[in-house]
């Protein structure tokens, strides 16, 4: 028989120390494919904080070597900011009582990475000396964080827009209404001048009102884009001739290429224009030289930048002028740059600052390229610079459930010498179309869009068209954002 051989007491350790050694390295290898950091800190009852224990990850999640953090975790707690720095210590201390683990999210300035976000979960356990011990779990979640911010601020936009085109719809309707009344009311002030002068202020007061209407429309989205092939050059020369008439600023136009052509809303892009030549203007004091060049973009596009030679937009502020609601004016909107900047991203473009200083200031707009378009001599674009012709029918037949626009637009009608016929609701409206169509059907029909609670002009105009073929038919309404869709119907 063999002697059985009992272990000693040194192949008893040996083995625990493989045992151990085994242990650790499953540990090591654990801690290294957690995408995050592992740790322990140590809060002695002096107040001293230490991390006895860390994982690979703690420079790239903290920052700091282990061994300093072995000796002193303080700053650690000194790397979160100020704002968070509080609510971590109450944390910790609510958790040293009570013997409640917490998780908190905090920023945290990183001595390589500068400032991100980290999440942290801790479980305390209290030791007999006094001493309490954290064990938990550190990860980066800026990129998270950036994530929800982004869907935060998208959801916030969203509603603001929404009730941005609301207001911006209704007081376009208000602003019609006191349009027609002071046009009305300065037409018919011959004799007295000075009450004349009143009525033409209040004219042009409610044209700026009508500006900021417009402007929310953009923010909202609201506004239709209407892209088209355009000639830069002609466009950059018509609309900075029209921007800066009666102005005592001059100009300095060119393009690179003559044949040059743009994809683009003309209307938008001159909207754009405007408010930057406006912004020129006040900033040079109505003096000086504005320099204006378009060139080919390298990725296809055309690069415009527009340089003036104002006082400049101070250096503390320029990071925020593209902020809507940010102004610096007593009077300004704040609208004005973020709306613009919004517009020209809606027709695939952009606006940015190029520099800024005492001697003046340049922005750059991109516009996207027609290469498609035959290189031709183009026909101007159109400018309107204020006159409008106007054709007298004899009658004006109205359909609109708003009392006070109702009235005023028979009171504008008839100092037009135009026999009128008003309506707030469809069924009388087309009545009085049939009666008008047993004589002269050559005459003037305008249709509110959506009448609330009955059928509005789009449900009328094609039964209007049968009835009266000869009339004009003209559809108004304050909800631009639905003219494509309606004009789709009508076709």
């Amino acid at each position: 028989m063999k002697a059985l051989v009992e272990p000693t007491a040194s192949n008893q350790l040996s083995n625990y120390r493989d045992m151990v050694i085994e242990e650790q390295k499953n540990l090591i290898a654990l801690c290294r494919n957690v995408p995050g950091l592992i740790y322990q800190l140590r809060l002695s009852p002096n107040g001293l904080i230490t991390a006895p224990f860390v994982s690979d990850a703690v420079l790239h999640v903290w920052g700091i070597a282990p061994e300093v953090l072995a000796r002193d975790a303080s700053r650690l707690v000194d790397g979160i900011y100020e704002a968070d720095r509080a609510t971590w210590q109450a944390l910790q201390e609510r958790s040293r009582q009570t013997g409640d683990s917490f998780t908190f999210q905090f920023q945290y300035r990183h001595p390589f990475r500068g400032g991100i976000w980290l999440e942290i979960s801790a479980t305390p356990e209290g030791r007999p000396d006094g001493t309490t011990v954290w064990h938990g779990f550190c990860s980066d979640i800026s990129e998270r964080k950036s994530i929800e911010e982004g869907i935060a601020e998208a959801s916030k936009r969203e509603a603001i827009e929404r009730l941005a085109g609301g207001i911006a719809h209704d007081f376009n309707n208000y602003l019609g209404s006191m349009l027609a009344a002071s046009e009305l009311l300065a037409e018919k002030l011959h004799a007295d001048d000075e009450l004349k002068h009143l009525a033409t202020v209040l004219v042009e007061e409610i044209h700026a009102a009508s500006g900021v209407a417009r402007q929310l429309l953009a923010f909202s989205k609201d506004q239709p884009i209407r892209v088209e092939s355009l000639p830069l050059q002609d466009l950059l020369k018509k609309t900075t001739e029209f921007a800066l008439r009666g102005s005592s600023i001059t100009t300095r136009v060119s393009v690179e290429s003559p044949s040059a052509r743009v994809l683009a809303d003309y209307g938008l892009v001159q909207q754009v224009l405007f408010n930057l030549f406006l912004n020129a203007r006040q900033a040079m004091d109505d003096r000086g030289t504005i320099t204006v060049h378009g060139s080919e973009d390298e990725d296809g596009g055309h690069r415009i930048t527009i340089t003036d030679e104002g006082h400049g937009i101070p250096p503390d502020i320029q990071h925020r002028i593209f902020e809507p609601y940010f102004s610096t004016k007593s009077k300004g909107s704040g609208l004005g740059l973020h709306v613009v900047r919004s517009l020209l991203k809606r027709m695939n473009g952009g606006l940015e600052l190029v520099f800024s200083n005492s001697t003046g200031t340049c922005f750059e707009m991109l516009l996207p390229a027609d290469h498609d378009a035959e290189i031709e001599d183009s026909p101007p674009v159109p400018v309107t610079a204020g006159g409008t012709t106007t054709e007298v029918y004899p009658w004006a037949l109205i359909l609109e459930d708003n009392a006070s626009l109702r009235g005023l637009l028979q009171q504008v009608f008839e100092s037009l010498g135009m026999k009128v016929f008003t309506h707030e609701d469809a069924e009388s409206f087309m009545e009085s179309a049939a009666t008008l169509a047993k004589g002269d059907e050559y005459g003037l029909c305008v249709l509110d869009v959506t009448i609330e609670g009955g059928l509005g002009g789009l449900d009328v105009v094609e039964p209007l068209r049968k009835l009266l073929p000869r009339a004009k038919i003209i559809l108004s309404s304050g909800h631009s954002d639905l003219w494509e869709s309606w004009q789709s119907e009508l076709d």
